[in-house]
């Protein structure tokens, strides 16, 4: 298989080849930086079994791609995604013995990471507005100090 420099817009992560005349998009085949689904699933069943360096592992290899995802759903902002990535790992791991087919691992960790994202934003736009209409109410219940206002 020789690769093709060019096969349109592609996912991050997606390694593209030509084979016999037909274009191959191998995106769920590769873990991270084209690595195979199956060194990877046997990785996390290593961790999965217990293995502390094999979550070590885990986490070197996708730390990078889960902190970009984070970065665009915190918009830049670099502590937030940070923290956005230790609640995803976290969460990954304390669940991970219920993952059932390991080669799926790397989209499972993606769906916690777009609900942990979503839900937070979801949370911090709740606590925006809470904080806007306490601001109004005091603005609101205010005394005014002015006579002239008081008048009229």
């Amino acid at each position: 298989m020789r690769k093709v420099a060019h096969c349109g817009v592609v996912p991050l992560g997606v390694q593209c080849v030509q084979r016999e005349r037909v274009l191959v998009s191998i995106a769920l085949a590769t873990g991270p930086r084209g690595e195979p689904a199956s060194d990877l699933a046997a990785l996390v069943r290593a961790a999965q079994a217990g293995d502390r360096g094999a979550l070590s592992a885990v986490f070197d290899r996708h730390q990078r791609d889960v902190l970009g995802f984070c970065l665009l759903a915190a918009d830049r902002d670099r502590d937030r995604a940070l923290d956005l990535l230790q609640e995803t790992f976290t969460r990954a791991f304390e669940y991970l013995a219920q993952l059932q087919d390991p080669k799926r691992f790397r989209s499972w960790l993606f769906a916690i990471a777009a609900n942990i994202c979503r839900t937070r934003a979801t949370q911090e736009g709740r606590l925006r507005r809470t904080l806007e209409a306490a601001s109004l109410e005091q603005e609101a219940e205010a005394p005014v100090n002015d006579p002239a206002e008081r008048e009229g």
